[in-house]
């Protein structure tokens, strides 16, 4: 026997707590899918600058005939030798290639480091040989 004028709607507090349960559950799940997709969504910002500082690498090995190290000759503010991706997520960097003499007129590779929110991320790497390793 109920009583009367009472009113029983609304939700008990174990079908509240089977719902936090199953959100949990998939929350657990769609998380870590989610991280991984951001990481690989920002390896286009070390990509692009790869590409862009290599198409002025190019340029200056038409002009001079040999590469060069020193980053800050075509514009870019250098932050202790490297320099910063537009969106922040990688230094990128200048180093001789592994030729079988290293020289500088032979190639040149670049180097970008992850930082920050994208550290979990592997290094990529593009050369002037058209090697490039986008991990």
């Amino acid at each position: 026997m109920t009583k009367s004028g009472a009113n029983t709607s609304g939700f008990t507090l174990v079908e509240l707590m089977v719902i936090l349960a199953i959100v949990s559950i998939l929350s657990a799940i769609a998380f870590p899918s989610y991280q991984s997709t951001v990481i690989k969504s920002r390896l286009t910002d070390g990509q692009s600058m790869l590409m862009e500082i290599m198409q002025s690498e190019q340029i200056y090995f038409s002009e001079n005939l040999s590469y060069t190290l020193v980053l800050s000759e075509f514009g870019y503010a250098l932050e202790g030798g490297s320099i910063e991706s537009m969106a922040a997520f990688y230094l990128i960097s200048a180093g001789n290639c592994e030729t079988p003499n290293n020289a500088l007129h032979d190639c040149v590779l670049l180097k970008a480091t992850p930082q920050g929110a994208q550290s979990g991320a592997g290094e990529l790497t593009l050369d002037s040989l058209g090697q490039k390793n986008w991990e």
